[in-house]
């Protein structure tokens, strides 16, 4: 039976400003922006090699993040004839690609970012989508900023 694993990491959401100030972003209706997000065509969803859409039916709006996996050196076992088998998928039309989630908390300038893997992997793809889709333009940028510290759990909780 396989089992699992995810990484689940909490940011805060800022604006960084050209003068290299930082400020929550308390006034943002994400809900709003995602749903905004999940009107586009499929195509407009890509950016880079990565693929966005939104989740709107739980109690706090997802941000799906599809990145692109190489599955180069993906090995099967195959039971059945006793062999190990090089992965391969023969079609244009389909790509295997790491899931990963992203929860807004807009009441608390949260989000909660759910890997698909035991290892934490980086917050460039969110925030290179937030500053895709939502520009700040030269006014400012968004990043993500590590929830490390007792008391800012203790105040999210």
């Amino acid at each position: 039976m396989a089992t699992a694993n995810r990484t689940v990491s909490f940011y805060w959401i800022k604006r960084l400003f050209s003068n290299g100030e930082e400020e929550l972003a308390t006034d943002i209706d994400w809900d709003s922006r995602l749903h905004e997000l999940s009107r586009k065509t499929w195509e407009e969803k890509d950016h880079g090699s990565i693929h966005y859409d939104a989740i709107l039916d739980k109690d706090y709006p997802i941000l799906t993040v599809l990145d692109a996996f190489d599955p180069a050196f993906i090995q099967i076992k195959n039971s059945k004839t006793k062999k190990i088998e090089d992965y391969t998928i023969n079609s244009d039309e389909q790509e295997l690609a790491n899931s990963s989630v992203v929860a807004f908390f807009p009441e608390h300038s949260l989000v909660a970012y759910i890997s698909s893997s035991a290892k934490r992997r980086t917050i460039k793809p969110i925030e290179a989508c937030l500053n895709y889709f939502w520009s700040g333009g030269d006014a400012f940028a968004w990043i993500l900023r590590a929830v490390t510290t007792t008391d800012s759990i203790d105040r999210f909780f």
